[in-house]
């Protein structure tokens, strides 16, 4: 047909064009254990999609529009591993997570598994002490 153009691979916007290869000896180590469980590796996020998961996951808020543009523009073929650094030097690296390990049940309390009922049965437990139980 005339006018007709080829069929081109759709992308995902999610996703990274680029190619997938291990950077490091860890991921050398996951590809072939990927690779002997038959299972495909899934393909890398976008910048877009990276940036928000990096600063969710590392210090629980997501980017400021500067932020993500700042990340987005840079041409560093690192850029990934400096965010992850940069971000792991921040102060809200340590809130984020000591509040989050700080909702799991002490290891002397014996609430049960369910970290809900967990911290509001060791909170009781520990305000029902007295000066004699010390």
């Amino acid at each position: 047909m005339v006018g007709t153009a080829a069929p081109q691979a759709v992308v995902s916007p999610f996703e990274s064009p680029e190619a997938l290869t291990p950077r490091s000896k860890i991921d050398e180590l996951v590809f072939a254990r990927l690779k002997q469980l038959g299972i495909q590796p899934a393909n890398l996020c976008s910048d877009a999609v990276f940036v928000r998961r990096a600063y969710l996951d590392v210090i629980g808020t997501l980017p400021t529009a500067q932020e993500a543009r700042t990340f987005l523009m840079d041409q560093d073929p690192n850029k990934r591993s400096t965010l992850i650094d940069r971000l792991l030097d921040r102060g809200e690296f340590a809130d984020y997570w000591a509040m989050k390990w700080s909702e799991l049940p002490h290891p002397g309390c014996t609430a049960g598994k369910d970290v809900s009922h967990a911290k509001s049965a060791c909170a009781q437990n520990s305000s029902s002490s007295t000066d004699s139980d010390v």
